[in-house]
């Protein structure tokens, strides 16, 4: 599907690899008996904004994304 959409290669392998370690940690928090829903939005919040410097919903408002 990316490639079709033309994005590049190096794009792609960056893509896919987030959507490995992003199914790793979900696993890893489903272990440890971490809810889905509200928790793990928690979570994703405060990754988000220790990597990013803001929150999933202050990206989407920066980026004029629709919820």
């Amino acid at each position: 599907m990316y490639r079709a959409k033309g994005y590049p290669e190096s794009w792609i392998e960056k893509r896919m690899r987030g959507i490995e370690v992003r199914e790793t940690l979900t696993n890893e928090w489903k272990k440890r008996g971490v809810e889905e829903g509200r928790e793990y939005a928690i979570l994703t919040a405060e990754i988000s904004q220790a990597t990013f410097g803001m929150t999933p919903s202050e990206y989407q408002e920066f980026k004029g994304l629709e919820k």
